[in-house]
């Protein structure tokens, strides 16, 4: 009996051992949480559109003179009209696409960060209106106005918020700046053509503006060191002008000055390493 006691002791002892050990095996260490903290560097590829507002104004400088020369459009009401014919919204847009880097540091579910980008930013767009101005003299008038840029450059704050350990919510704003191209163009009404006279001109101006940015996006870890992200922009600049002389061959020039406020807007997508 005491025997079969013992066997038994013997047995239940090494049974146990055995399931501790298994215990032991299926218990490993969990895995590190994923922490957004650290530089990188990335590409990224879009699509940007851009509304824009053009005021231009038709004017006839001589007529402030102190001895008048009349412009081959020089009445107040035709310049009024002109003015408004000019001007108007349209839009613009293109391809942007380029390279980013930042750092990001991670406070809990809160993750704070910078981050500079310099893209190609193709916008393209114009407006021309073909309307009859109104006067004392029939006059069919097509005013122009475009709008151009190349590049984009921003340093923006990111303020994130990890809704899942690999997948980040965040908002963004700051600095923008880009050369924008504008320009008008006045060409010579048909009924003048009839008669043999010339009045027309063009111009463009190019100048840097500096702007601001805001926007969002949503970031994804893929793994310990790839993310993926798609993101919106919005950008507000300044406004750039161009005046043409909108010459004559009988009368003094007229002139033509065009203004442009630029909204654009951003959404693209990036992948980003993290060291």
């Amino acid at each position: 009996m005491k025997r079969i006691l013992t066997s038994i002791a013997v047995i239940s002892l090494i049974t146990c051992g055995v399931a501790s050990a298994a215990d032991l095996q299926i218990k490993a260490p969990p895995a590190p949480v994923y922490s957004w903290t650290g530089f990188y560097v990335g590409v990224n590829a879009g699509y940007a559109w851009a509304d824009a507002d053009a005021t231009s104004t038709f004017s006839c400088p001589s007529l402030s003179f102190p001895t008048p020369i009349g412009c081959a459009l020089s009445n107040p009401v035709t310049l009024a009209s002109i003015s408004a014919i000019a001007s108007g919204n349209f839009n613009a847009s293109g391809f942007i696409g380029g390279i980013q880097t930042g750092y990001n540091l991670q406070i809990g579910s809160v993750v704070l960060g910078i981050e500079l980008d310099f893209n190609a930013f193709n916008l393209t767009g114009s407006r021309t209106n073909t309307a009859v101005a109104e006067g004392p003299a029939f006059r069919t008038v097509s005013p122009s106005a475009s709008i151009e840029t190349d590049w984009l450059f921003t340093a923006r704050g990111r303020l994130g918020w990890t809704v899942a350990p690999t997948l980040l919510l965040y908002a963004t704003g700051g600095l923008a700046l880009t050369e924008i191209r504008v320009a008008n163009s006045f060409p010579t009404p048909p009924e003048l053509v009839a008669v043999g006279q010339v009045h027309e001109g063009s111009s463009s101006q190019k100048h840097e503006r500096i702007g601001y940015v805001v926007g969002g996006g949503l970031e994804w870890a893929l793994n310990r060191h790839w993310t993926l992200k798609g993101e919106y922009l919005f950008l507000d600049f300044r406004s750039i002008e161009t005046t043409a002389e909108v010459r004559s061959l009988i009368a003094a020039p007229n002139s033509f000055t065009t203004s442009v406020d630029v909204n654009a807007h951003i959404a693209r997508l990036g992948i980003n390493y993290k060291f």
